[in-house]
């Protein structure tokens, strides 16, 4: 058994029909042109470790915290590994980790998870600390440890230690 499907030649059809056609193919066309809808994005992680070297794409290849910081773009999620961090290696006072909008900032990691809800923030603390000469001499510590002014982020428990206490305007970060 055969079907045939009678085919009329284009100059057969009505004007109203062949415009029809002719918007139809059109619309066609244009919507193969179109670019996709962006599919959501992923968030990006970057991990974090007190001996950090590397680019942050895994605890195995991870940075340090203000590499992380600089790095981050929003929308992304920097994970900070248990151990003490301080904003330099060296003498600069004013040395801070400076926080951007939209990138949390999460601690307590043991630097093997794979999903944030893992963390354990009480075995595994992260200190960001200020004592960045002589361990315990308050004169030689960093002004502001973390500064986050004009942000719309939080740190996810971390604990702070070391830092100077001095007057200023500056709106500081929530810990919570």
């Amino acid at each position: 058994m055969s079907h045939s499907v009678a085919v009329k030649h284009i100059s057969s059809l009505t004007i109203p029909t062949r415009l029809a056609l002719a918007l139809a193919l059109a619309l066609v066309l244009i919507l193969s042109l179109a670019p996709a809808p962006a599919a959501a994005q992923a968030t990006r992680v970057l991990y974090v470790t007190p001996g950090g070297s590397s680019y942050c794409k895994s605890w195995a290849t991870a940075c340090t915290l203000q590499y992380a910081l600089s790095a981050a773009t929003a929308g992304d999620e920097i994970w900070v590994a248990e151990g003490t961090y301080k904003p330099t290696t060296g003498t600069d006072r004013t040395a801070t980790f400076r926080l951007k909008s939209g990138v949390g900032v999460y601690g307590g990691f043991a630097g093997t998870e794979t999903a944030r809800g893992q963390r354990d923030w009480v075995a595994h603390p992260t200190v960001l600390s200020g004592d960045i000469r002589y361990v315990g001499y308050n004169n030689d510590n960093s002004y502001h440890v973390v500064t986050g002014s004009g942000t719309d982020n939080r740190l996810h428990r971390h604990l702070g230690s070391g830092g100077s206490i001095m007057p200023r305007s500056e709106v500081q970060p929530e810990v919570v």
